[in-house]
């Protein structure tokens, strides 16, 4: 009878508790505005976990490079509900919202989970990220080949290239913050 229930229990304490991702900052206030003319800030996204992805429209390899990664994370993120939103950040605050619109269009952009935005706090956001993150990910933020991970508390939980293995990790990393605290 004590093997019945005891070996249940002892392989229950033996498990390893999933790795915790790194807290590696905390932003500062930002406001972005969408498509739709909504803010997006800092207050909106309490309590959500966002990916987000910047580039500047003057540069299209920068562009694409970070849409597509976000095409690609959507699609494989979309069983993570509503804990998690997506945020493609111009860095250019003049960027015309019909631009954003037909790259949102074109990336079928669920804008439920994904956001295209832009607005004057666009460049200081990137930047204090960036200043969580090593010189070759800072650029490569600002190149729109870095994915950031944010948590529902505005801190800075890692950041991704955009290839299939950083994809899987990040997808990974994002399940773990959704479940923190459960």
């Amino acid at each position: 009878m004590a093997l019945l229930f005891g070996a249940p229990l002892v392989s229950g304490l033996l498990r390893h508790a999933p790795p915790r991702v790194p807290v590696l900052g905390t932003l500062t206030a930002f406001t972005l505005e969408t498509l739709d003319g909504e803010a997006v800030d800092a207050t909106s996204l309490a309590g959500q976990a966002w990916v987000g992805a910047f580039f500047s429209p003057a540069c299209p390899g920068c562009v694409a490079g970070a849409t597509t990664a976000l095409e690609r994370l959507q699609r494989r993120a979309r069983n993570a509900g509503p804990g998690l939103r997506i945020l493609a950040v111009s860095l250019d605050p003049d960027t015309s919202m019909a631009w954003l619109r037909g790259e949102s269009e074109s990336h079928r952009a669920n804008p439920r989970v994904w956001r295209f935005t832009r607005g004057l706090d666009a460049p200081r956001l990137e930047a204090a990220a960036a200043a969580m993150a090593g010189p070759a990910t800072a650029w490569g933020l600002a190149q729109g080949a870095q994915l950031v991970l944010v948590d529902g508390r505005s801190r800075v939980r890692g950041f991704y290239p955009s290839d299939e293995r950083a994809l899987d990790r990040l997808v990974g990393d994002i399940t773990l913050i959704l479940n923190e605290g459960r």
